[in-house]
């Protein structure tokens, strides 16, 4: 997060230590924003939950004399022997295998379809050819 002080005395006499305010107010938003996102989302949305957050902690630290002016989340990955990154891993393998599922039975529906209407075809051709060879008879 980038911000600058733009009220001196607002900084110190607002709020005891700074650093810390900023830094806890900071992590109870991040905290706030992640809670209604799944970690896909987040992911994908990173742009505009930068922007997001730039706007909640504008206005959570105009009071304070700050001017927050850029705020970049570097990286949103979950430690990698957590019950977190297992959890994704998981629900990521789980979602191909639907994936999966989804595309071999559309597959069967379509060679289903396309062998009865196949059939179909035949059963009208041998049922024409019949009556061409009875009439020719």
């Amino acid at each position: 997060m980038y911000y600058r002080i733009k009220d001196v005395h607002k900084a110190v006499y607002q709020v005891d230590d700074l650093t810390a305010a900023v830094q806890n107010v900071a992590q109870a938003q991040l905290k706030d924003v992640f809670g209604y996102k799944t970690m896909s989302a987040a992911l994908q949305g990173q742009k505009a939950v930068n922007e997001h957050l730039q706007t909640l902690f504008a206005k959570e630290f105009a009071d304070w004399g700050l001017e927050v002016y850029r705020i970049e989340l570097l990286d949103l990955s979950p430690l990698a022997h957590s019950q977190t990154a297992t959890a994704m891993k998981e629900q990521m393998k789980a979602e191909r295998e639907r994936r999966a599922e989804f595309i071999e039975a559309e597959g069967n529906k379509t060679a289903t379809r396309l062998r009865s209407e196949g059939e179909k075809l035949r059963k009208t051709n041998l049922g024409v050819a019949e009556q061409e060879a009875t009439r020719k008879k």
